[in-house]
């Protein structure tokens, strides 16, 4: 990770007790914090910004957090990483968003740390990500 660079995350969750943890847990100079406490909020601030994490609740009301995720996938087309976060474990619906592109799974509740590594481990992967994609187009054009 860059020294300087602040880690922009998307939080969506429609617990405003789950929204404060997060805050709580990502008050650091490092990470700044955009909530929306729906999937239709969500995707007009995606509309506006880009992060570079997106976090999302499985089950909410109107566009759960497995709807949203494919609209992200399909019509953003970021390469933005995505984690959801349950608490109903690992059901074959969750196993599904792997499938659909998420980065990961986090299992309600957990902690600090296991929030931060993840968040670490997602934002390591996208800068290698966008660094492959930039060399193939650098690859393809030569």
């Amino acid at each position: 990770m860059k020294k300087n660079y602040t880690i922009r995350i998307l939080v969506i969750d429609d617990d405003p007790q789950q929204i404060q943890l997060y805050k709580l847990y990502l008050n650091e100079d490092r990470y700044t914090l955009v909530t929306a406490r729906s999937g239709r909020q969500a995707v007009q601030i995606l509309n506006e910004s880009e992060f570079d994490i997106i976090l999302i609740d499985m089950q909410m009301p109107g566009m759960d957090g497995p709807e949203l995720l494919s609209k992200i996938k399909k019509e953003f087309k970021l390469s933005t990483m995505v984690i959801m976060a349950t608490a109903h474990g690992a059901s074959d619906e969750t196993m599904k968003t792997l499938e659909q592109g998420a980065y990961d799974i986090l299992q309600k509740p957990f902690s600090s740390n296991r929030l931060k590594l993840t968040i670490r481990n997602a934002y390591h992967f996208k800068q290698l990500w966008d660094n492959y994609t930039r060399l193939r187009k650098v690859y393809e054009q030569a």
